[in-house]
C-alpha cells in the first residue's frame, strides 16, 4: 500500500481547501498539516476519529471513518475515509460542558453560602431573641438606662442582620444575572457624604475620627452599586477600627483615566493569607470586629463583583496591626 489518493467528492476538496483533484498524491503529502489523520490511515485499521480543521476561516470538526478495502483474496488494497460534519454537535457538546461546569461551580458555592448563612444569620438573631426573652422575663426590674442600653443592642442586631439581608439578596441576583447596570456620569464625593451621615451614631459610639478629603471629581458607574459599594467599605472600616481610631476617606483624581474613591483605617489590618482569599465565596473570611460586630465577608465579595461591573478596580493594601487601605478606582466621567 502507497497511501496515493484515488478518488476524492468535491466536498472533500473543500474542506481540505485543494486546488484541484490530488489523484496519485501521497496522503502524506497532502495531510502533512495533520498528522493525526495521516496516522490513522498507517495504523491500517478500521477505526473513527475526530478532526479540528479550519475551513474558510471558520473551525470546524469532522467524524473521520476509516474502513480497510480488500480484494477478491482477503489482501488490503486500499482505505475508505467517510467524512461526517459534526460541528454543531460538538458545539452543543461543549456547551453542555459548559453548562455542566458552571452547574457544580454554582452548587459548591450555593453550599458555602448556605453555610454562611447559617452562621452568621445565628450571631444578631440569637442576640436579638436574648434580649426580647430578659424583657419579657423581667419587665419590672429593668430601669429606663437599662431599657434603654437593650434597645440599642437589638437595634445593632437588627441592623446587622438586615446588612447581611441585602448583601445576600445583591449577590443572589448577581448570580442570576438579575442586576441592571445603569451606569451614568456620578460625583462619589457626594454619596460618600450621604453614606456617612447613616453611620453617625457607629462613629460617635467608637469614638472614631474621620479625616476626609473628599474632592468633586466625575464617574461613570451605576448610582446603587456605588452606594452598596460604599456602604460596604466604610462600613468595614468602622468595625475593624478600634476605639479612637481613625478613618480617612478621599476622592480624587487618579490618573487620566481613573478616580480613585479610598477607605484608609488604622484598625487591626490584615496578613497577605487573608486578603488572597477575601474575594472567594468558598474561604471563610469572617470575622468579629473590634467590638464584637458580625461580619461575614459577603459584602466585599459583593462589592469587588459590582466594581468590576462598573469596569473599576479594586486595589487592597493592609497589614497585621496597621491598618487597611482600599482603593475604589472607576472610570472617568469625559
Amino acid at each position: 500500500l502507497k497511501n496515493r489518493i484515488v478518488d476524492v467528492n468535491p466536498e472533500s476538496i473543500k474542506i481540505f481547501n485543494w486546488k484541484r483533484m490530488p489523484y496519485g498524491e501521497s496522503a502524506e503529502k497532502i495531510w502533512s498539516e495533520f498528522p493525526q489523520l495521516v496516522n490513522h490511515l498507517l495504523a491500517r485499521e478500521s477505526d473513527t476519529i475526530e478532526l479540528e480543521i479550519s475551513v474558510e476561516n471558520e473551525l470546524r470538526y469532522y467524524l473521520i471513518s476509516n474502513s480497510l478495502i480488500k480484494d477478491h483474496k482477503d489482501q488490503h488494497v486500499g482505505f475508505l475515509l467517510i467524512i461526517h460534519d459534526i460541528t454543531i454537535r460538538f458545539q452543543m457538546q461543549k456547551a453542555i460542558r459548559l453548562n455542566e461546569k458552571k452547574l457544580r461551580e454554582l452548587n459548591a458555592e450555593k453550599d458555602k453560602l448556605f453555610s454562611v448563612i447559617a452562621h452568621d444569620l445565628r450571631g444578631p438573631l440569637g442576640t436579638f431573641a436574648g434580649l426580647t426573652e430578659l424583657i419579657m422575663q423581667q419587665p419590672d426590674d429593668i430601669s429606663p438606662d437599662e431599657m434603654q442600653q437593650l434597645a440599642s443592642d437589638m437595634n445593632k442586631s437588627a441592623r446587622s442582620l438586615l446588612d447581611l439581608l441585602e448583601n445576600l439578596l445583591f449577590w443572589s441576583r448577581m448570580q442570576r444575572d438579575d442586576v441592571q447596570i445603569n451606569l451614568s456620569s456620578l460625583q462619589p464625593d457626594l454619596f460618600v457624604n450621604d453614606t456617612l451621615n447613616l453611620f453617625q451614631d457607629a462613629v460617635r459610639n467608637k469614638n472614631l475620627r474621620m479625616a476626609n478629603v473628599l474632592k468633586p471629581v466625575k464617574v461613570i458607574a451605576d448610582e446603587q452599586m456605588l452606594m452598596s459599594v460604599l456602604r460596604n467599605l466604610i462600613s468595614n472600616a468602622i468595625k475593624f477600627t478600634p476605639n479612637g481610631g481613625t478613618i480617612h476617606i478621599k476622592t480624587d483624581k487618579y490618573d487620566a483615566e481613573y478616580a480613585l474613591i479610598r477607605v484608609k483605617d488604622s484598625g487591626i489590618g490584615m496578613d497577605q493569607q487573608l486578603i488572597d482569599k477575601l474575594f472567594s465565596i468558598e474561604a471563610k473570611v469572617g470575622r468579629p470586629g473590634t467590638e464584637g460586630e458580625p461580619s461575614s465577608g459577603l459584602g466585599l465579595i459583593l462589592s469587588h463583583e459590582f466594581i468590576e461591573k462598573m469596569n473599576g478596580k479594586l486595589l487592597i493594601e493592609s497589614e497585621p496591626d496597621k491598618g487597611s487601605t482600599f482603593t475604589v478606582l472607576l472610570p472617568l466621567a469625559k
